[in-house]
């Protein structure tokens, strides 16, 4: 008796109710959507500089500071490209160095 009582406590008592199926989809719901969704980033906004509105009167070349187109080619510096002057130098002209295509050669070319 005792033994038989003991293999009825170890014996697994096993339930046949199942929870409710649930149809497969292919969707996600709110639930689980919510699980996937990223922290959103804090924006940073940066701080529009005023500036100063431009009238007609900036655009036009100031009299006053001599309005001479030259001293802005003398400010780029070396950025500028040098001049070159196309014209044959007659101290370095040399007839077998002329193209006959009328092309002017490197070496009678003066660079300013």
């Amino acid at each position: 008796v005792q033994v038989k009582s003991k293999l009825q406590l170890h014996k697994r008592v096993e339930s046949l109710v199942t929870p409710a199926l649930q149809l497969a989809s292919d969707y996600y719901t709110e639930q689980e959507m919510v699980k996937f969704k990223k922290p959103k980033k804090k924006v940073r906004k940066i701080r529009e500089r005023k500036s100063k509105m431009l009238k007609a009167d900036d655009l036009l070349v100031d009299n006053a500071s001599g309005g001479n187109t030259e001293d802005w080619l003398r400010e780029l510096g070396s950025r500028r490209t040098p001049q070159v002057n196309l014209k044959p130098d007659p101290d370095n002209f040399d007839i077998d160095s002329f193209n006959t295509n009328g092309e002017v050669p490197p070496e009678a070319v003066r660079v300013k």
